[in-house]
């Protein structure tokens, strides 16, 4: 389950709303303890147990464990995982009825529930966490062109399957209402024509239990972390840190699964190290003696990373297109335009000749995270229920 959906649960458990979640399988805390002590570690013992005092927990356990199962036998990702947010949104769609007085969906999880609350005479809140597959659409086009194949998470054809854009398209015009967590967001959906009046941003929130940490001096290391994709730029990233030969004085470091084909990568041998994911407190170790959290992402609806980093102090060098810009300014982090190459090689030459003014940047961009948690986004949440007259 997402963060950000965990938290907007929270704010509305704890304001007393009542209702149903339903999502895919989430352990209670019984459950969470029995398979910590087996000692299976797998997708599973990975999941928080989620404790709801108000609200009713609806879970997808047979179409999760199917989605598990598909992707384990090398099935294609996105039809596994729209085919599990397709039962998550028939559960919902069930669930609704005359005395419904909102429904929140996510993208490609909603379509059934909000038909049946248009019906009902229900609200509709859109939770959108990317930008407009438009928006989407046209940089992922253009990036292709340039590199081809050498991401098929990233260049999937799959992506924007007839089919799929007309279900997103029809989410959209059946909310009444939509949060997104960026300007980045915010503004591919008004470019799309939609009215900027049904938009409101909600930033997500920084981890509160990291902020007050000692960072030790960097190492020297420069972190991409998360899916080590195209999309996450990372292939810019390699292509920039071996023209500057950055890779004789520091260290390119990738934390995540890998995406790009080994093709791509044989001509990067020795010029990055690359980590599989990791729990959350080795993460956070990492961040703390980082140089730089270093993001040249093509569409994200705000990375989650940016905050994680700043929240250890770690600066971070981040695309205009990872969701930052707006809630960072230009002394909290710095910005670069996403898809070229020259915008992302000064911001990388500038960071590794200027080591003193990067960790002042850094310290800056933790102050600024220190003012927004996730108790701060919750409480957004529950003004934007208020105001909307639903709880």
């Amino acid at each position: 389950m997402p963060v950000d959906e965990r938290h907007i649960e929270f704010a509305l458990d704890a304001a007393g709303v009542r209702g149903s979640l339903v999502t895919s399988w989430l352990p209670k805390a019984w459950e969470h303890v029995a398979l910590q002590r087996a000692r299976r570690q797998n997708l599973f013992t990975r999941r928080a147990p989620l404790q709801l005092i108000q609200r009713r927990l609806v879970r997808q356990f047979v179409p999760d464990m199917l989605r598990s199962y598909k992707l384990a036998t090398g099935h294609p990702p996105i039809p596994c995982h729209d085919e599990l947010f397709r039962r998550v949104d028939t559960a919902s769609s069930k669930l609704v009825s005359e005395q419904t007085s909102a429904v929140i969906g996510r993208e490609l999880g909603s379509l059934k529930s909000f038909t049946h609350a248009k019906e009902a005479g229900a609200t509709n809140i859109y939770h959108l966490p990317t930008p407009h597959h438009e928006t989407v659409r046209t940089i992922l086009k253009r990036e292709s062109a340039v590199y081809g194949d050498i991401c098929k998470s990233t260049f999937d054809p799959r992506e924007f399957d007839p089919e799929r854009v007309e279900n997103k398209l029809e989410e959209l015009r059946l909310s009444d209402h939509i949060w997104c967590p960026s300007a980045f967001v915010k503004n591919s959906l008004v470019e799309s024509g939609l009215s900027e009046d049904r938009i409101s941003v909600i930033p997500y929130g920084g981890e509160s239990e990291w902020l007050m940490r000692p960072r030790p001096q960097p190492d020297g290391s420069f972190l991409l972390v998360g899916n080590i994709s195209a999309r996450k730029g990372a292939h810019r990233l390699l292509h920039a840190w071996k023209k500057l030969k950055a890779h004789r004085t520091n260290r390119l470091v990738f934390i995540g699964p890998m995406h790009l084909s080994s093709h791509f990568l044989q001509d990067y041998k020795g010029v990055y190290e690359h980590l599989p994911r990791m729990p959350r407190s080795k993460l956070a170790l990492h961040y703390l003696r980082a140089s730089s959290l270093v993001l040249p992402a093509l569409a994200e609806g705000f990375a989650l990373v940016i905050l994680e980093a700043l929240s250890c102090g770690a600066p971070v060098l981040a695309s205009r297109n990872s969701g930052a810009v707006g809630f960072l300014n230009d002394d909290e982090a710095r910005f670069f335009d996403a898809g070229e190459d020259e915008p992302l090689l000064t911001a990388l030459d500038w960071a590794l000749t200027h080591p003193g003014e990067l960790e002042e940047m850094g310290r800056a961009g933790r102050k600024r995270v220190a003012t927004w948690s996730w108790d701060m986004f919750e409480n957004a949440v529950l003004q934007q229920i208020r105001r909307l007259n639903i709880a």
